[in-house]
């Protein structure tokens, strides 16, 4: 993984690969989320408030080798990254070894929208499948 480094995005924006994105149904991707991309893999460091009001951080380092690293969350205890093509990452969330989220984010080939489908369980075990629109927006000034 190249040197990189990744701090938190400010509320309502997620940033991939340094590109400010916004999530078209709502105004706003979901708060604090950030990535830091390099060329073979990501830091991540994101926020989310739990079903019960709680802030959530969740961390992780990977690269995009198919191989499992450790993911800091209470989803799963691994991630699993494949970046098959220029504009598409695939991520694999494990628990104890089971598979319980996949998430398939697509850019398109204009860089101005990212979909991402997240598919699996959460962490008490309700299914979920969730599609997420975003477009680009101009990095602050």
């Amino acid at each position: 993984m190249a040197a990189g480094r990744c701090d938190r995005a400010s509320e309502s924006q997620t940033v991939v690969a340094g590109n400010p994105m916004r999530h078209l149904a709502r105004g706003s991707a979901p708060a604090g989320q950030a990535f830091g991309g390099v060329a073979k893999g990501i830091k991540a460091t994101f926020d989310r408030v739990d079903s019960v009001g709680k802030k959530v951080t969740i961390t992780f380092s990977a690269m995009y080798d198919g191989k499992d690293y450790k993911y800091n969350g209470p989803d799963a205890d691994s991630i699993m990254l494949t970046h098959p093509d220029p504009y598409t990452l695939d991520a694999i969330l494990k628990r104890n070894g089971h598979v319980v989220q996949r998430t398939h984010s697509v850019i398109s080939p204009d860089g101005q929208t990212r979909t991402q489908t997240v598919t699996g369980t959460n962490v008490q075990g309700q299914k979920i499948n969730n599609v997420v629109v975003l477009d680009r927006q101009s990095p602050p000034t």
